[in-house]
């Protein structure tokens, strides 16, 4: 239905703001993939509905051509956000739990995440924290 659609777009919309400005994991992942899941019913749709702007088709193409990338700039902000904090912090302890926490909380998500993003976040756990 076009209600349905125009709800759809709504909730994308939504999702492409958040997954650009978050620095949670669960928030960034949920709303990624909630973005390519209403883009592929959006896709559906298309037979039936008319839409303005770019198709569903070529929308969903662009998500998942920039996914990775994505979740590139998610990691970089995630990454900078927890060492604002850990400098914030004043005893040693505090510092590397929040590296240890940047480092726990992401690792659920890593079957969504390339080689390179792993790396990246090994590499950052490893330089921040004595283990």
């Amino acid at each position: 239905s076009v209600q349905q659609a125009q709800n759809d777009l709504r909730i994308m919309n939504d999702c492409k703001n958040l997954v650009s400005t978050t620095v949670k994991p669960d928030v960034f992942f949920g709303r990624l993939n909630l973005m390519v899941e209403k883009g592929e019913h959006l896709q559906q749709l298309e037979k039936y509905i008319s839409f303005s702007g770019a198709s569903p088709t070529a929308a969903l193409n662009e998500i998942k051509q920039n996914y990775q990338e994505a979740v590139k700039q998610f990691l970089v902000r995630y990454f900078s956000d927890t060492f604002e904090k850990a400098e914030a912090m004043k005893t040693e302890k505090g510092k590397q739990n929040k590296y240890i926490k940047f480092y726990e909380s992401l690792q659920e998500y890593y079957c969504y995440m390339t080689e390179d993003h792993k790396d990246y976040i090994e590499g950052k756990y490893k330089a921040y924290t004595r283990h």
